[in-house]
């Protein structure tokens, strides 16, 4: 093992009262083997060098195995963070313990993830943030992507009116101007109290140094890599090279590299970088330091065929040095070093590249947006959820609302009859959904006639406790008026002073666009796809969407991501949100259900089974191998089309009764709790 660093062991609960029937996915350690005391090439200014070398120190992890903690709750008294990839999660909890509160760690986190879940986490992406401070201040920050100044209501129609649906999800002409490092930004500047820099240090580490993909990183990678193919950044950064890198994964060879030299490596680094380029290409693009980045990490990544040489492997090295460099940039200068210079050169020349639509005038313009938190009051809590132009806060509201006309408490948890309320309550929210929602500041979204109890009852009128309505029967509710992917990815903390944060961000669809920035090293977002191109057509999650989400300049497109703060006399009781597309509102809204109502802990609530009901397509999908055969049949008897799948991904953190911290993990994939 490398000297100096910590092995994280699987957290283990203490309660025994865990939920059957849930297939436990394995979570593969990440090991990062560096040179602790040569982390950056060139200098960058921290108050606290010490505990950002300690921070990357936790970060680098053994390579043993470890799992994705499932079963039984245990209990934190001081922070905790609960996040989709284990080294993020670390990084998290030791900006916690270093003083920062859980908007710093937070901030920490969205950056680590921006490296060790590329599919996902992001700075070319997008994204809400809902903050409760110990102080009472409860705020929603807005920092989802925008439609370029050039966008256009038909600008993936052809001259026959015809949707050209690849056109909003693969390529240049997909992606809207990225909203992450704004957000951060200005979640910093309101609630952080750690310097900026530090917080972007662990990520700059782990690029550089680089980490070893577990098997889901290396297996997310390879089955994604055809749509890389027809974009040459991508597939230098996301590709197998033909040679793997000469840093080993195993603990011997760890051992004998955290004992080489830094001028060794600084020696091996420089001759790495002549080797990969000629001499006459480095002078050209010496002034850009992204491109000199491209030219140390420059390696043969394709046959001639254009196909990848060979697959990635488990416990195989990675290293994003481009990467490194924007992040770099963006300690430095913050909004400035993403937003301009030469890392908004490179995203406006990508664009230029591939026919793109963004522009230097988009990135400069581009404002992340504090807006008013939607609430909602159930059962003695006050749900805090992110507003318009999230779907998900009106959607749980009136899900609520119109399963409280009915007899709820009367209802066991996976019984027939309290699935068939739920999904049909969903039904209704969803076909509201596809009419009235979009970005209220551009659309007058209807929020308090959709959320009055009157309204709630008027929808649940044709509700029928026997018999499912069939979609086509349901239109949206008449009101008096003045979607995202599977690898979405959301977390949450708590600090030890009672901040809570909950964060959901995407790049939309798996990798996004599928197209990375040449020389800094990101992907882009696919977000133009979550507007209705053509209203009244699917979008990629099957989704339907009307005028309210109709394209135009600068606007945000409606999101289903659906970050919530429970309360209870004003104290935090618990935060929650989910990966999984429009299945974001409905299993957090069941992950909330199964603690406010039945009384589930954190990891309970996790596990439990999940339906989802969206309207259209009219099918009610369900966990697999959750629902009895005798339940199946008794919804099959009420008319539901029955389909399953795998239903989202929660991160949750629950207060107990004792005020300590419970984390929730998904046993559908591959979270880390991380807490202290």
């Amino acid at each position: 093992m490398l000297s100096g660093l910590t092995t994280l062991r699987p957290i283990r609960f203490t309660n025994v009262n865990a939920m059957p029937n849930i297939t436990v996915s394995p979570y593969q350690a990440v090991a990062v083997h560096s040179l602790l005391g040569f982390m950056y090439t060139k200098p960058i200014s921290f108050s606290k060098v010490p505990h950002i070398l300690l921070i990357f120190a936790l970060t680098m992890l053994a390579s043993s195995s470890i799992w994705a903690q499932v079963g039984w709750n245990k209990a934190y008294e001081n922070g905790l963070v609960v996040s989709a990839e284990g080294v993020a999660s670390e990084v998290g909890r030791h900006i916690l313990q270093q003083g920062g509160n859980a908007v710093d760690a937070a901030i920490a986190v969205q950056f680590a993830l921006a490296v060790t879940l590329p599919r996902a986490g992001n700075l070319g992406g997008g994204g809400f943030m809902v903050v409760h401070m110990a102080d009472g201040t409860v705020a929603s920050l807005d920092f989802r992507e925008r439609a370029p100044g050039l966008a256009h209501r038909d600008m993936y129609l052809d001259s026959g009116g015809n949707y050209l649906s690849d056109l909003s999800k693969t390529g240049a002409l997909a992606v809207g101007v990225p909203g992450t490092v704004d957000g951060m930004v200005n979640a910093h500047a309101r609630f952080g109290s750690l310097p900026w820099a530090d917080l972007v240090a662990p990520a700059i580490a782990l690029a550089r140094e680089g980490y070893a993909l577990s098997y889901s990183q290396a297996s997310s990678l390879n089955y994604t890599g055809s749509v890389f193919a027809p974009f040459e950044a991508s597939r230098k950064y996301f590709w197998a090279p033909c040679e793997k890198l000469s840093v080993s994964t195993n603990t011997a060879k760890a051992t004998n590299l955290a004992m080489a030299s830094n001028a060794a490596k600084a020696t091996n680094t420089a001759k790495a970088a002549n080797t990969s380029t000629s001499n006459v290409t480095n002078t050209a693009r010496a002034n850009d330091p992204g491109a000199k980045a491209a030219i140390m990490s420059g390696k043969d990544t394709e046959k001639p065929s254009g196909e990848a040489c060979r697959a990635f492997e488990e416990g195989e090295h990675f290293q994003q040095t481009d990467l490194a460099r924007t992040l770099e940039a963006v300690a430095e200068k913050g909004r400035e070093g993403f937003y301009g210079g030469w890392v908004a050169d490179r995203i406006v020349q990508t664009m230029e590249k591939y026919d793109g639509l963004i522009s230097h005038e988009d990135l400069k313009a581009y404002e992340s947006v504090w807006r008013e938190p939607y609430e909602v009051d159930f059962r003695g809590y006050r749900l805090h959820i992110m507003p318009p132009p999230s779907s998900g806060s009106i959607a749980v509201g009136q899900i609520l609302r119109m399963m409280e006309t009915q007899e709820l408490d009367s209802l066991e948890h996976h019984s027939a009859a309290y699935y068939h309320l739920l999904a049909e309550a969903m039904r209704r929210a969803f076909a509201d959904r596809a009419h009235y929602l979009g970005d209220p500041d551009f659309y007058p979204v209807p929020s308090q006639a959709l959320s009055e109890s009157d309204y709630a009852a008027e929808r649940m009128a044709s509700f029928d406790p026997d018999r499912a309505t069939p979609s086509n029967k349901i239109r949206h509710g008449q009101i008096s008026m003045l979607k995202e992917s599977d690898e979405t990815t959301h977390f949450s903390i708590m600090d030890a002073q009672g901040n809570a944060v909950g964060i959901t961000t995407t790049l939309n669809g798996s990798f996004g666009s599928k197209l990375a920035v040449d020389g800094a090293g990101f992907l882009l977002n696919n977000e133009m796809d979550d507007f209705s191109a053509q209203p009244g057509t699917p979008n990629m999650f099957g989704l339907l969407g009307g005028e309210a989400n109709a394209i135009a300049p600068g606007k945000r497109m409606l999101s289903s991501m659906t970050p919530i703060i429970v309360s209870k006399d004003g104290q935090v009781r618990m935060v929650a949100g989910a990966a999984g597309g429009p299945r974001i509102i409905t299993a957090t809204l069941q992950n909330v259900l199964n603690v406010v109502l039945f009384d589930m802990n954190a990891q309970q609530a996790n596990a439990a089974p999940r339906i989802h009901h969206q309207w259209y397509p009219d099918r009610l999908l369900f966990d697999p191998m959750s629902l009895s055969a005798d339940t199946q049949d008794l919804l099959c008897a009420k008319g539901h089309s029955l389909a399953q799948t795998t239903l989202a991904r929660v991160h949750s953190i629950v207060v107990d009764s004792q005020g300590r911290l419970t984390g929730g993990v998904d046993p559908r994939g591959d979270g880390y709790a991380a807490g202290y």
